[in-house]
């Protein structure tokens, strides 16, 4: 299902494209030539549920899976929206809506960092859950155990934050850290790190050691000491990289 579609499921793309475009033009229609309110009104959610279709054509055609996945928090949201706007009675309509608000942060957090990520995802799931729990009735039986959600959902979180910790001291995660970034750079220094390191900041910071002399000056003072004082521009095949510390007194 990580693939683009076939040629069999990719005939029904184009016809769900124009479909949503068909609806798409409905609903500007109305808005523009709307004479009463009552009629801009649903044109307005008619041409968002056109844009919406025509972004989810556009994510099935570009994977199935991963599409469906990123389209599917935009209908909730959708669905959430247009529940809130009508004034549905109870909490449903809000609740859909904040649905897809954690759908959305549920995948970023996993694309960023798939187990660190998906920890803290679970944890916002269980404490959403604990909250909806609460917001039911009492005569609910299930609305008094709200509160053992929301601890299992700090156990979780805490959980998580000790799996981070343990993963960025230990050696296994260095290495682990290094070779994704060597497989993003190809083995070179990317920006942030000569940032990092070798920047004017960082430079400045390091002023003290590079220049013990400059331990006496005020933290003030050398911020106006040149760069040129504290480090050397190497250079290379005529090009200038970043300042580098030198050992000068």
């Amino acid at each position: 299902m990580m693939r683009r579609p076939t040629r069999t499921e990719g005939v029904m793309v184009p016809r769900f494209t124009a479909a949503m475009m068909l609806l798409t033009a409905t609903g500007v229609s109305a808005v523009v030539w709307g004479r009463t309110p009552a009629l801009a009104e649903a044109g307005y959610w008619t041409a968002a549920t056109g844009v919406v279709g025509l972004v989810t054509a556009g994510l099935l055609f570009w994977r199935l899976l991963h599409g469906a996945l990123i389209a599917a928090p935009l209908w909730v949201l959708l669905a959430g929206a247009a529940g809130l706007r009508g004034n549905v009675p109870g909490d449903a309509a809000g609740w859909a809506f904040a649905a897809g608000v954690l759908m959305l942060v549920t995948l970023l957090l996993v694309a960023v960092n798939r187990p660190v990520g998906g920890g803290l995802a679970f944890a916002l799931w269980l404490g959403y859950a604990a909250f909806v729990l609460r917001a039911l009735p009492p005569t609910v039986q299930a609305s008094q155990r709200w509160w053992q959600l929301l601890l299992a959902a700090g156990v979780v979180l805490f959980a998580t934050a000790g799996f981070t910790l343990r993963s960025r001291a230990s050696s296994r995660g260095l290495l682990r850290r290094l070779g994704r970034a060597g497989r993003v750079t190809d083995g070179l220094a990317s920006g942030w790190d000569v940032r990092r390191v070798s920047s004017a900041r960082m430079l400045r910071k390091k002023a003290k050691i590079v220049r013990p002399s400059l331990a006496e000056v005020p933290a003030w003072k050398r911020r106006f000491v040149p760069l040129t004082q504290i480090g050397a521009w190497p250079r290379s095949a005529g090009s200038r990289s970043g300042p580098l510390p030198r050992t000068t007194r």
